[in-house]
């Protein structure tokens, strides 16, 4: 890092300079020509009339992101190349595959059993006592009155003989059969794993239980059937739902809809099948109001979106939850998200993680609908079965909300994090991007972070580390960086090409306070496009290298710029260090548009309080009418091979497709 010193140049105080043949910069008129070693190629540090200064203010280096400390039974795991600390729900071996009875949720060592063990008896141990009990035995016969020595041999007769507030007191065995349960009715099974409820009698419209009063409840048991599993409709209706596993249902295993209420722990949801249309298949389904809590609950291997939540007022909560391996609908082989909000829904998350699911993990649309982050993992989503595209970590569209607090992405495709549309607002603070892999259909991409077409993102201490073609893209949009690091993007897998640390276009405006790009490639930061503008302060931009492609396809053209202004763009830049750049530290310059055609006006940039060194190049000014004194207020030019150039250097390709 730069550190305040004293050096002797051959220039005013104020660095005011005009581009003749002086030591920090020198134009075409001081020598031969454009990088002509005698002249041009002076560092300001070799200068000598005597005139002592003080050199520029050195950046602050910007924090890091804190997810310490971890949420109980989550580990630190130290990122080998930066040292950055995050935190791991699993242990290290990962998730383990569980039993029919069992899960393994976050911050769990290993797989637990869901409810109590099976008793040697037909009942639970451990039944209430100060509510009345009603028995049921699979397969008794008729005319029992519900006693322990009488016992009923359907729930349907139990339900019937029940006054509120009684619990239904399932044994082990099968129970085949709709069940409408009443408001006060609780049916507790004697264990998970040989207590079930299902019904073999195909519905498109109701569940294996469907509650029909407030206050009902199910607990220690499996439910199943070739319907939805529990299906809870109307303001007035609610259920409590405890250590219960719900597997093999059609189309939804929780339904929840219409002002609904279901608060639920300990709750598994795995292998939801499409419906007959080949739709469908979520591990729970939220509309028109309804609200569904979950506290502890892993979501397995469902179909469509693991979790949706739809219209105003909808609403989920849930804490110490695993979204896992959601599946395509059968249909179209589609879709396959962990969660889905849209259309006003809202959902708030902590500590939770969502892991292998395909297209998107976790998709929020349309105004009104909200989504708050906070201790989760997004982790090593899949492209779409379909068409192989995508592979997203998060979608914020058209006008949605989403709020993120210590949230991890590491190995999903595509873009990371991708923010789209007019209003779409993302407010980050402690996130990290690690390893984004490009699409599987054509090796392109493989972005951190994307926020386009008037979307605005806000992030406070950020880490992208190790993300392809960009690590951070703006295309007539808002981004807005404090204290973040972009460290080795690297180039497309597809061809080789670009790298870039951070990329703004078509009018895009971003502002950096406090920010590290390192050992990206063609550039650090790069702006194209009349009306865009990047304004940094407090900024290192480190050790750009050539892109991937120039060791065969693009040799000669490989880039290496600290920072690209090109196209009518603008760059502002206040305390800086811009160092080691394989080619050139800036570079301004007119380029192409999308199209291939050239822009009639090149990019600018004013550069105040800041160093430049050890470059190929220091400024590579390809505007013969520009002023280069705009880039000498303040600045060093130390150790650069030529400190400044007007040739036509390669300008990397214009911009980049949305």
């Amino acid at each position: 890092m730069l550190q305040r010193s004293t050096v002797q140049v051959g220039i005013s105080v104020k660095y005011r300079v005009r581009a003749s043949c002086l030591v920090v910069l020198c134009s075409t008129s001081c020598s031969d020509g454009p990088g002509d070693s005698a002249d041009a190629g002076t560092d300001a540090s070799d200068a000598g009339d005597g005139i002592e200064i003080e050199g520029p203010t050195p950046p602050e280096s910007p924090a890091p992101p804190v997810f310490t400390p971890c949420p109980d039974g989550w580990r630190e795991v130290e990122d080998p190349d930066t040292g950055l600390v995050t935190c791991d729900p699993w242990p290290e071996g990962g998730p383990e595959e569980c039993g029919p009875d069992e899960a393994h949720f976050p911050g769990e060592t290993g797989c637990v059993r869901i409810g109590s063990a099976c008793p040697t008896g037909d009942w639970a141990d451990g039944l209430p006592t100060d509510r009345d009990i009603l028995y049921v035995r699979a397969g008794e016969p008729s005319g029992g009155d519900g006693t322990i020595g009488a016992p009923f041999g359907t729930i349907a007769a139990a339900v019937a003989a029940a006054d509120p507030m009684t619990v239904i007191a399932l044994s082990k065995g099968t129970f085949d059969g709709q069940v409408s349960l009443l408001g006060g009715l609780t049916l507790w099974g004697a264990c998970v794993a040989e207590t079930v409820v299902t019904c073999s009698t195909p519905s498109d419209f109701l569940g294996t239980i469907n509650v029909m009063r407030p206050d009902t409840g199910i607990r220690n048991l499996t439910v199943s059937g070739q319907r939805r599993g529990v299906y809870v409709r109307g303001d007035s209706r609610s259920i409590t739902i405890t250590d219960v596993v719900i597997t093999d249902a059609v189309m939804a295993g929780l339904s929840v809809i219409d002002g609904a209420i279901a608060t639920c722990s300990n709750l598994v949801i795995r292998d939801t099948s499409s419906d007959a249309d080949g739709e469908w298949g979520r591990a729970i389904n939220i509309e028109s109001g309804a609200r569904v809590d979950v506290t502890r609950g892993v979501f397995k291997n469902n179909r469509d979106a693991a979790i949706g939540v739809f219209l105003p007022g909808s609403m989920l909560a849930m804490q110490d939850v695993a979204v896992l391996d959601t599946q395509s609908r059968t249909v179209d082989a589609t879709r396959g998200r962990a969660l889905q909000v849209q259309r006003g829904g809202s959902a708030e998350v902590t500590r939770s993680v969502f892991d292998g699911n395909r297209e998107v993990a976790i998709t929020i649309t349309e105004g009104g609908s909200s989504l708050t982050l906070e201790d989760v993992v997004v982790s090593d989503t899949l492209c779409s079965e379909f068409d192989e595209e995508g592979g997203n970590g998060l979608s914020v569209e058209d006008g949605a909300v989403a709020t993120l607090s210590r949230v991890l992405f590491a190995r999903n495709r595509d873009n990371a994090v991708s923010v789209l549309g007019a209003a779409a607002l993302l407010t980050a603070s402690d996130v990290a991007v690690f390893d984004t892999a490009p699409r599987a259909s054509d090796g392109a991409s493989g972005r951190a972070l994307g926020v386009q077409w008037g979307a605005r993102v806000e992030v406070t201490r950020g880490a992208f580390l190790r993300n392809h073609n960009l690590g951070l893209f703006a295309h007539e949009a808002t981004l807005v960086l404090v204290d973040v690091r972009v460290s080795d993007t690297r180039s497309r897998q597809s061809n080789g090409q670009v790298g870039r640390g951070l990329h703004a276009q078509v009018g895009a405006q971003v502002d950096v306070t406090r920010g590290v790009f390192e050992r990206n490639r063609e550039a650090g930061v790069a702006a194209f496009f009349e009306g865009t503008v990047i304004t940094m302060a407090d900024v290192t931009i480190a050790s750009t290298l050539e892109r991937e492609c120039v060791v065969d396809t693009c040799a000669g053209f490989g880039g290496g710029f600290g920072v690209i202004s090109s196209g009518g763009a603008h760059v502002e830049m206040s305390r800086f260090v811009i160092t080691q750049s394989v080619l050139c530290g800036v570079q301004l310059a007119f380029g192409r548009d999308l199209d291939g055609e050239s822009f009639t006006v090149g990019g600018t940039m004013d550069l105040h309080d800041g160093e430049i060194s050890h470059n190929t190049c220091g400024a590579n000014v390809q505007n013969m009418d520009f002023d280069v004194e705009r880039l000498i207020d303040g600045v060093l030019y130390i150790g650069n091979d030529i400190n400044l150039d007007m040739t036509e250097l390669p300008v990397p390709d214009m911009g980049v497709d949305p």
